[in-house]
C-alpha cells in the first residue's frame, strides 16, 4: 500500500503540474492574444475552440490533485497514530515545521521578486499573503495543510469512535460549501450568504476537511473494506469516467449562467464525486504495474518541493515565451509540454544540485 500512494503521490503532483500549466494556457489564448494577433485584449474569441476544450479536458481529469495530496496525508497520520487514538502533537508539530519553513522561505522569495518588479505592499497585505498563501496561487494548500494536521488530533479520536458519522458529518460540510460556491458564481444574495462566502477560500479548511478524514478513515479501516473495494473497482472507474464529460458540461453551463466572460477554475461538487470515485479506484485496483514506475515514485517523493517550485518555473518559462517567441502561444500542443517539462525538470535540478553542494544541510528547510 505505501509503495501505491508513493505512486498515486506521483500522480497528484504531475496533476497539479498540469493543471497550472493549463491556466497559463488560457492566459495566453484571452489576455495575450495581442502578442500574436492584431486584437484588444482580453479576447475571449477562442472560447470554445479545440484549443480551449483541450485544455478544459486536462483540468478535467487532473482535478483530483489537492483531495488525493490530502488524502495521502490523512492515510499517513494514521501510520503515525498507530494503536493510540491520536497522533503524539510533537509529530504534529515537527510535520508542521517542514511544511511552514520551506513555505515561508519560497513566499518570501516571491514577494521580494515582486517587490523587484515595482509590487508595494502594506505590513497587513504581507501579513495576510502568508497566512493564506497568496503569494502564488498554488501555496494556498499549505496554510490549508496546517490547519488540517492541527485537527488531525481530533479527527482520528473521532474517527476511532463513530467513522462513518465522521465521513458524512465532513462530506456534508463540503457539500454546503459547494452550494456557497455555485451561489457566488451565480451571483446570488441570499440571507447569511456574507457569513458562508467567509467559508468559501480554498486556504480555509471547511471545504477540504472530507479528503483527510476520508484518508484517515480508510487508513484505520483499510483491511475490513479492502475486499469491498476491489469488487467493485470497475464499477467506481467506469462512474470516474461517465463524470469527466459531465463535469466539463457542469463547468460550462456555471459560465454561461454566470453572465460572465471568464471566472476562475474551482472545484465543485461534480469535481468532488469524480475525485471520491478516482480514489476508491486507485484504492481496488492492485496498480502494480505503475506502482513499479521509479519515475512516478521519485515524483511522488519529491512532490512537496516540486509543488513549492513548479509554479516560478512555469511563470518564468511563459514569461520568457512571452519577449522572444510568442507565436508558440497559438499551439497549445507545444506551449504546454514546454510549461509542464520547465515545471517538472526545473524543481528536480535544482534539488540535485542543492544536494550535492554545502546547502545539502538545509535541504529540508528549503524542499521539505
Amino acid at each position: 500500500m505505501i509503495k501505491k500512494l508513493l505512486a498515486i503521490n506521483g500522480m497528484a503532483i504531475l496533476g497539479a503540474v498540469l493543471y497550472h500549466a493549463a491556466g497559463w494556457g488560457f492566459i495566453s489564448m484571452f489576455w495575450w492574444t495581442d502578442r500574436y494577433r492584431l486584437v484588444q485584449v482580453p479576447n475571449f474569441d477562442q472560447l470554445g475552440s479545440f484549443s480551449y476544450y483541450g485544455l478544459r479536458f486536462v483540468e478535467q481529469i487532473i482535478i483530483f490533485a489537492i483531495p488525493v495530496f490530502l488524502f495521502v496525508s490523512g492515510y499517513f497520520i494514521t501510520f503515525a497514530t498507530g494503536k493510540e487514538s491520536a497522533p503524539k502533537w510533537s509529530w504534529i508539530f515537527t510535520r508542521i515545521k517542514f511544511l511552514a519553513i520551506p513555505y515561508l522561505l519560497w513566499s518570501l522569495l516571491m514577494v521580494l521578486m515582486n517587490i523587484l518588479f515595482g509590487q508595494n505592499y502594506q505590513i497587513l497585505e504581507l501579513l495576510t499573503i502568508f497566512l493564506t498563501g497568496k503569494a502564488v496561487a498554488a501555496f494556498y494548500f499549505i496554510p490549508l495543510l496546517v490547519q488540517l494536521y492541527l485537527l488531525a488530533p481530533f479527527l482520528t479520536r473521532a474517527s476511532r469512535k463513530k467513522p462513518l458519522l465522521l465521513l458524512f458529518l465532513s462530506f456534508l460540510l463540503m457539500l454546503f460549501i459547494r452550494m456557497g460556491q455555485y451561489a457566488s458564481i451565480l451571483g446570488l444574495v441570499y440571507p447569511g450568504s456574507e457569513i458562508v462566502n467567509l467559508l468559501l477560500p480554498s486556504w480555509f479548511f471547511p471545504g477540504n476537511l472530507f479528503w483527510l478524514v476520508l484518508g484517515i478513515s480508510i487508513g484505520f479501516y483499510y483491511k475490513n473494506i479492502a475486499g469491498f473495494l476491489t469488487k467493485r473497482r470497475w464499477v467506481f472507474l467506469a462512474l470516474t469516467i461517465v463524470l469527466i464529460p459531465i463535469g466539463m458540461w457542469e463547468w460550462e453551463s456555471l459560465l454561461a449562467a454566470s453572465g460572465q466572460d471568464w471566472i476562475a477554475s474551482r472545484e465543485t461538487f461534480i469535481d468532488n464525486i469524480y475525485s471520491i470515485l478516482l480514489i476508491l479506484s486507485f484504492i481496488g485496483f492492485n496498480m502494480n504495474t505503475i506502482s513499479r514506475q521509479k519515475w512516478l515514485n521519485v515524483l511522488g517523493s519529491k512532490s512537496f518541493g516540486i509543488y513549492l517550485t513548479h509554479t516560478l518555473f512555469i511563470t518564468v518559462t511563459a514569461k520568457v515565451i512571452y519577449q522572444i517567441a510568442p507565436f508558440i502561444f497559438q499551439y497549445q500542443i507545444v506551449f504546454q509540454p514546454i510549461l509542464v517539462a520547465a515545471a517538472i525538470l526545473g524543481p528536480l535540478i535544482l534539488m540535485e544540485i542543492v544536494k550535492r553542494t554545502a546547502l545539502n544541510r538545509f535541504y529540508v528547510y528549503i524542499f521539505g
